[in-house]
């Protein structure tokens, strides 16, 4: 398959210039097109800030990249400027974050957030754009649309103020979805609910989809393929199924063992540690 996104030898540092600190070291790690790549790790790990570098959304002041490419459909994403980037937010890439409250405006009705972010990238008038953003929700799960585009973030329950950021990710049918734990602060009924959405997502729309997560579970659902993180580092990738059967690197072998089983008992939990 074709690749949409390619991250070369990143490296992403914070701290003083003659004594950075290494936060992000990926010498390789490709998404292909319309395939889910899920990115797993401990907390730390560097999976976001990963996804952040992506769209440039880390602030600057503190960290900065200072070597590397992340190419985006032959174009590098580092050496855009700020007017070429952010035409490809939202638009080409778009991303889900992983608490859906802290990422809406609590002080603008849903509705009027996503037409606004529609009518950024599209030559519509207002009414073409709140079509747009009805059918979104409608395909979002998010019904009757009419009503709830009129509501505020703190109106909707928790799974429908993340359908909302999957609906505004969506509105613009971006090439790239990068989905930031989108279902942690979920209860398991609403989680599989919000899976079988982005599983869809994949097949309806062809999306490519990098699903960050730490939830080895959820990766055996959806994942077409797997890139594991330690310490800012790649340390193992392949087609997920076979990842997770017969792990390679001592890494992810202990997340596994991590997983306790339903029937079983342990006096010790297990220690995520080794030296490489």
């Amino acid at each position: 398959m074709e690749n949409l996104l390619v991250f070369r030898n990143l490296k992403i540092v914070t701290g003083p210039r003659k004594d950075p600190k290494v936060l992000v070291d990926i010498e390789a790690l490709a998404i292909q097109k319309g395939e889910i790549l899920a990115l797993v790790g401990e907390t730390g790990s560097g999976k976001t800030l990963t996804a952040l570098s992506t769209l440039r959304l880390y602030p600057s002041r503190r960290i900065r990249t200072v070597e590397g490419s992340i190419d985006f459909g032959g174009t590098d994403l580092l050496g855009c400027d700020k007017k070429r980037l952010n035409a490809l937010r939202g638009k080409e890439i778009a991303m889900i974050f992983q608490d859906p409250m802290s990422s809406l405006n609590p002080v603008y009705k849903v509705g009027t957030v996503i037409t606004e972010i529609i009518r950024t990238h599209f030559a519509l008038s207002k009414t073409q754009a709140r079509e747009r953003a009805e059918a979104a929700f409608e395909y979002a799960g998010l019904s009757p649309a009419g009503e709830l585009l009129e509501r505020y973030p703190h109106q909707l329950s928790g799974g429908q103020r993340q359908r909302v950021c999957i609906a505004m990710a969506v509105s613009c049918e971006p090439k790239l979805l990068i989905a930031d734990e989108p279902t942690t602060s979920l209860d398991v009924t609403i989680q599989a609910q919000i899976l079988r959405l982005i599983e869809r997502l994949k097949r309806d729309k062809g999306l490519s989809i990098l699903f960050i997560t730490h939830n080895l579970g959820i990766v055996s659902q959806i994942a077409d393929r797997l890139a594991v993180m330690r310490k800012g580092k790649i340390v193992e990738t392949g087609v997920a199924a076979a990842v997770l059967r017969e792990p390679q690197h001592p890494y992810t072998r202990m997340l596994l063992d991590a997983i306790p089983g339903i029937n079983e008992q342990r006096n010790r939990l297990p220690v995520i540690d080794y030296t490489i």
